[in-house]
């Protein structure tokens, strides 16, 4: 998955605040999936991040968008556990 993420989805998935905010103050879309569907939500999610997930849905970020097998980031959230 992480072979074809953007740098947010790198960002979210291991929880580091300050490049996730920095990224999106320089317009980083809160919402592009890489190539697997994931978006950034999906890898904060993954990462059992949860500052990441505030940052991201408090910029816009779409919580029942679904990757390419229809797994939401609460469904990846909730596997993840």
């Amino acid at each position: 998955m992480f072979s074809t993420a953007t740098a947010l989805s790198a960002a979210a998935h291991r929880g580091h605040p300050a490049p996730i905010t920095l990224l999106i103050l320089n317009h980083a879309d809160v919402n592009k999936c890489g190539a697997a569907g994931w978006s950034p939500l999906h890898a904060a999610a993954y990462g059992g991040n949860s500052e990441a997930v505030r940052l991201l849905m408090a910029k816009g970020a779409d919580e029942y968008a679904a990757e390419i097998h229809g797994a939401t980031a609460i469904d990846i959230a909730l596997r993840c556990e």
